[in-house]
Protein backbone atom coordinates (compact mmCIF):
# COMPACT_ATOMS: atom_id res chain seq x y z
CA UNK A 1 0.00 0.00 0.00
CA UNK A 2 2.88 2.41 1.05
CA UNK A 3 4.33 1.83 -2.51
CA UNK A 4 1.65 2.57 -4.93
CA UNK A 5 -0.80 5.57 -5.38
CA UNK A 6 -1.40 7.74 -3.53
CA UNK A 7 0.27 6.81 -0.51
CA UNK A 8 3.92 6.77 -2.74
CA UNK A 9 2.98 10.82 -3.82
CA UNK A 10 3.80 11.59 -0.23
CA UNK A 11 7.34 12.48 0.41
CA UNK A 12 6.36 12.07 4.68
CA UNK A 13 4.71 8.65 6.19
CA UNK A 14 4.17 8.41 9.89
CA UNK A 15 2.93 5.26 10.76
CA UNK A 16 0.32 5.01 14.07
CA UNK A 17 -1.18 1.73 15.04
CA UNK A 18 -3.58 0.71 17.90
CA UNK A 19 -2.87 -2.64 19.89
CA UNK A 20 -2.15 -5.39 16.98
CA UNK A 21 -2.69 -2.51 14.06
CA UNK A 22 0.31 -1.28 16.08
CA UNK A 23 2.24 -4.82 15.85
CA UNK A 24 1.61 -5.08 12.46
CA UNK A 25 3.33 -2.10 11.53
CA UNK A 26 6.48 -2.87 13.70
CA UNK A 27 6.29 -6.31 12.23
CA UNK A 28 6.40 -4.29 9.02
CA UNK A 29 9.05 -1.95 9.69
CA UNK A 30 11.45 -5.27 10.42
CA UNK A 31 10.73 -6.13 7.14
CA UNK A 32 11.37 -2.90 5.58
CA UNK A 33 9.26 -0.05 4.81
CA UNK A 34 9.98 2.50 2.02
CA UNK A 35 12.40 5.69 2.54
CA UNK A 36 9.37 7.95 3.11
CA UNK A 37 8.28 6.82 5.87
CA UNK A 38 9.82 8.98 9.01
CA UNK A 39 8.29 7.42 11.94
CA UNK A 40 6.21 4.83 13.88
CA UNK A 41 3.98 5.35 16.94
CA UNK A 42 2.02 2.47 18.29
CA UNK A 43 -0.46 2.74 20.89
CA UNK A 44 -1.27 -0.18 23.26
CA UNK A 45 0.94 -2.71 21.69
CA UNK A 46 1.29 -5.68 22.61
CA UNK A 47 5.30 -6.45 21.80
CA UNK A 48 5.41 -10.35 22.96
CA UNK A 49 2.85 -12.26 22.16
CA UNK A 50 3.57 -14.85 24.44
CA UNK A 51 4.02 -12.76 27.98
CA UNK A 52 0.22 -10.91 27.00
CA UNK A 53 -1.22 -13.73 26.55
CA UNK A 54 -0.29 -15.53 29.88
CA UNK A 55 -1.25 -12.34 31.64
CA UNK A 56 -5.17 -12.45 30.07
CA UNK A 57 -5.47 -16.27 30.98
CA UNK A 58 -4.43 -15.47 34.21
CA UNK A 59 -6.91 -15.87 36.67
CA UNK A 60 -7.97 -12.00 38.04
CA UNK A 61 -8.63 -11.19 34.49
CA UNK A 62 -11.67 -13.85 34.37
CA UNK A 63 -14.19 -11.29 33.34
CA UNK A 64 -12.19 -9.79 31.05
CA UNK A 65 -11.11 -12.51 29.55
CA UNK A 66 -14.65 -13.95 28.66
CA UNK A 67 -15.51 -11.12 27.47
CA UNK A 68 -12.71 -10.78 24.91
CA UNK A 69 -13.31 -14.05 23.71
CA UNK A 70 -16.82 -13.48 23.10
CA UNK A 71 -15.99 -10.87 21.17
CA UNK A 72 -13.12 -12.31 18.93
CA UNK A 73 -15.83 -15.62 18.44
CA UNK A 74 -18.67 -12.76 17.11
CA UNK A 75 -16.16 -11.23 15.02
CA UNK A 76 -14.57 -14.35 13.65
CA UNK A 77 -18.51 -15.54 12.75
CA UNK A 78 -18.94 -12.05 10.93
CA UNK A 79 -16.09 -12.46 8.97
CA UNK A 80 -16.68 -16.30 8.24
CA UNK A 81 -20.02 -15.01 6.87
CA UNK A 82 -18.59 -12.64 4.61
CA UNK A 83 -16.04 -15.12 3.07
CA UNK A 84 -13.40 -13.97 4.30
CA UNK A 85 -12.50 -16.93 6.96
CA UNK A 86 -12.91 -20.47 6.69
CA UNK A 87 -16.42 -21.87 8.54
CA UNK A 88 -15.07 -21.44 12.66
CA UNK A 89 -14.35 -24.82 14.12
CA UNK A 90 -16.44 -26.47 16.62
CA UNK A 91 -13.59 -25.81 19.14
CA UNK A 92 -13.59 -22.31 19.00
CA UNK A 93 -17.19 -22.34 21.25
CA UNK A 94 -15.49 -24.25 23.75
CA UNK A 95 -12.38 -22.69 24.83
CA UNK A 96 -11.99 -21.08 28.10
CA UNK A 97 -8.88 -19.70 27.81
CA UNK A 98 -7.13 -17.32 24.99
CA UNK A 99 -4.48 -19.31 24.52
CA UNK A 100 -6.58 -22.12 23.28
CA UNK A 101 -8.14 -19.95 20.96
CA UNK A 102 -4.90 -18.81 19.34
CA UNK A 103 -3.99 -22.91 19.43
CA UNK A 104 -6.87 -23.85 17.95
CA UNK A 105 -6.34 -20.56 15.00
CA UNK A 106 -2.77 -21.53 14.52
CA UNK A 107 -3.67 -24.91 13.50
CA UNK A 108 -5.35 -24.00 11.06
CA UNK A 109 -2.86 -21.90 9.43
CA UNK A 110 -0.86 -23.14 6.27
CA UNK A 111 2.26 -25.04 7.45
CA UNK A 112 0.70 -24.99 10.84
CA UNK A 113 3.87 -24.29 13.26
CA UNK A 114 4.46 -27.60 15.88
CA UNK A 115 3.11 -25.28 19.12
CA UNK A 116 0.88 -22.56 19.94
CA UNK A 117 4.41 -20.98 21.92
CA UNK A 118 6.60 -21.53 18.06
CA UNK A 119 3.58 -19.57 16.79
CA UNK A 120 3.75 -16.81 19.76
CA UNK A 121 7.54 -16.80 19.58
CA UNK A 122 7.25 -16.79 15.23
CA UNK A 123 4.89 -13.87 15.04
CA UNK A 124 6.11 -11.48 18.17
CA UNK A 125 7.40 -7.99 17.27
CA UNK A 126 9.72 -8.50 20.05
CA UNK A 127 12.13 -10.51 18.49
CA UNK A 128 12.45 -8.65 15.25
CA UNK A 129 12.95 -4.52 17.10
CA UNK A 130 16.62 -4.79 15.84
CA UNK A 131 15.98 -4.95 12.36
CA UNK A 132 13.82 -1.42 12.49
CA UNK A 133 15.44 1.69 11.44
CA UNK A 134 13.03 4.07 12.00
CA UNK A 135 12.05 6.04 15.19
CA UNK A 136 9.34 3.84 17.56
CA UNK A 137 7.32 5.40 20.16
CA UNK A 138 5.91 3.24 22.10
CA UNK A 139 2.23 4.79 24.49
CA UNK A 140 1.63 1.84 27.08
CA UNK A 141 -0.66 2.53 29.89
CA UNK A 142 0.98 0.99 32.97
CA UNK A 143 -3.21 -0.37 33.83
CA UNK A 144 -3.49 -1.97 30.34
CA UNK A 145 -5.52 -4.97 31.02
CA UNK A 146 -4.42 -6.61 28.26
CA UNK A 147 -0.42 -5.96 28.32
CA UNK A 148 1.33 -5.76 31.67
CA UNK A 149 3.89 -3.17 32.25
CA UNK A 150 6.47 -5.86 33.00
CA UNK A 151 6.15 -7.48 29.25
CA UNK A 152 6.50 -4.19 28.03
CA UNK A 153 9.42 -3.18 29.75
CA UNK A 154 11.05 -7.44 29.25
CA UNK A 155 10.77 -6.47 25.57
CA UNK A 156 12.11 -3.13 25.29
CA UNK A 157 14.83 -3.50 27.59
CA UNK A 158 17.44 -4.08 24.91
CA UNK A 159 16.27 -1.40 22.54
CA UNK A 160 15.69 1.76 24.17
CA UNK A 161 17.65 2.72 21.64
CA UNK A 162 15.62 2.10 19.38
CA UNK A 163 12.07 2.80 20.94
CA UNK A 164 11.04 5.71 22.76
CA UNK A 165 8.37 4.04 25.68
CA UNK A 166 5.87 6.36 27.28
CA UNK A 167 3.49 5.38 30.13
CA UNK A 168 0.56 7.90 30.37
CA UNK A 169 -2.34 6.85 32.70
CA UNK A 170 -5.12 4.94 30.70
CA UNK A 171 -6.60 1.92 29.30
CA UNK A 172 -6.18 -0.60 26.61
CA UNK A 173 -6.77 2.12 23.88
CA UNK A 174 -8.55 4.54 25.74
CA UNK A 175 -6.26 7.53 27.07
CA UNK A 176 -7.71 10.96 28.52
CA UNK A 177 -8.60 13.87 25.96
CA UNK A 178 -5.84 15.85 28.87
CA UNK A 179 -2.78 13.08 27.81
CA UNK A 180 0.61 14.21 27.90
CA UNK A 181 3.54 12.44 27.15
CA UNK A 182 5.76 15.12 28.00
CA UNK A 183 6.56 17.19 24.48
CA UNK A 184 5.68 20.66 24.34
CA UNK A 185 2.55 21.60 23.04
CA UNK A 186 -1.03 21.42 22.92
CA UNK A 187 -1.87 17.98 25.02
CA UNK A 188 -3.95 15.26 23.85
CA UNK A 189 -2.66 11.85 22.68
CA UNK A 190 -2.59 12.35 19.03
CA UNK A 191 -1.17 15.89 19.04
CA UNK A 192 1.99 14.87 21.61
CA UNK A 193 2.24 12.09 19.22
CA UNK A 194 2.46 14.50 16.04
CA UNK A 195 4.51 16.73 18.38
CA UNK A 196 7.19 13.98 18.94
CA UNK A 197 7.45 12.53 15.22
CA UNK A 198 7.83 16.47 14.27
CA UNK A 199 10.77 16.76 16.41
CA UNK A 200 12.65 13.19 16.18
CA UNK A 201 12.22 12.97 12.24
CA UNK A 202 11.20 16.47 10.98
CA UNK A 203 9.65 16.40 7.31
CA UNK A 204 12.56 16.52 4.69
Amino acid sequence: ALSREPLSRYQNVYLLGYSIGGHSILRAAADGLPENVRALSVISTPFDLALSQAHIDAPPQLIYRRYLLSLLNRLYQSESRRGMLPEPPEALARVESLRDYDAVLAAQRPGALESVDAFYHDASARWVLHQIDKPVLAVISPTDPMIPPEAIETSVAEHTDRVDLRWPAGGHIYFPDNTDLGEPGPKGLIRQVITWWNRVAPPS
